[in-house]
């Protein structure tokens, strides 16, 4: 499978999204090109809802509101997941455009995380995911990894001085 997007800036790493997925309506992503002509997404304001798929991260930062570590091993049940994925498509007739996989970090579960974001695909929506990027030392281990979770369009990338 050759990917064809990333557009990496210091805040976000996101996808060159082919709009198909989710429906041309008010409010829904789009694309856009910055300056030196890159794509990126542009998610609309206040319509997107967070989905923490587990507590558990591999670090351990003291700013962290969650208090996520590697020592939680607390994770959403699958059922309970899908049922709020559906009513989030469902809120104010698809008022909702995104959701957003949180944590601890949600690549812990990549396995939950790639049946989560493919329900919200199915759903009409954009699936997103808040990372501090662990599972990607080298650009090969990011593309397996990103290559798992294919709905997965959007990347948040914590980077500071514990998420190195």
């Amino acid at each position: 499978m050759k990917l064809s997007w990333y557009y990496w800036c210091s805040s976000c790493w996101a996808t060159g999204l082919k709009c198909a997925p989710v429906p041309a309506r008010p409010g829904a992503p789009y694309v856009k090109r910055g300056s030196m002509g890159d794509r990126f997404v542009e998610l609309p304001f206040l319509r997107n809802v967070g989905l923490m798929v587990t507590l558990q991260c591999p670090v351990t930062c003291p700013h962290c509101i969650v208090q996520a570590g590697p020592h939680r091993h607390e994770s959403i049940a699958a059922a309970d997941a899908y049922a709020w994925i559906d009513q989030i498509a469902a809120y104010r007739d698809g008022y909702v455009r995104v959701v957003a996989f949180t944590g601890g970090e949600p690549f812990c579960h990549i396995g939950a995380l790639r049946q989560m974001s493919d329900h919200v695909q199915r759903a009409g929506l954009l699936a997103s995911a808040v990372t501090n990027a662990f599972w990607a030392p080298t650009l090969d281990a990011a593309l397996r990894t990103l290559e798992a979770v294919p709905a997965v369009r959007v990347l948040s990338v914590s980077t500071d001085v514990y998420h190195q």
